[in-house]
């Protein structure tokens, strides 16, 4: 949560009017998207056994972080230092 939300305001700069529907945006995304994980695991009877419950604790941040590594990448490879 506080990688994307340093991410988001980076992408947005100063602009104050764009900063708010950005950060309503992503608030809705990342509540439904955190609400999914949880009804996947929770409907696919994830908790009933250790083993996918494990993995998929594990390999969600993963997935997670390399998703935001990669969008960042491509997003600020053309700025110049």
């Amino acid at each position: 949560m506080n990688s994307s939300t340093s991410l988001v305001s980076e992408m947005i700069g100063q602009d104050d009017q764009a900063s708010a529907v950005v950060f309503a945006s992503f608030n809705i995304i990342e509540s439904f998207s955190v609400g999914g994980v949880a009804f996947v695991i929770m409907a696919g009877g994830l908790t009933d056994h250790v083993g996918p419950l494990r993995f998929t604790m594990a390999w969600v941040p993963v997935i997670c972080a390399l998703l935001a590594y990669i969008i960042s990448y491509f997003r600020f490879r053309n700025i110049t230092a």
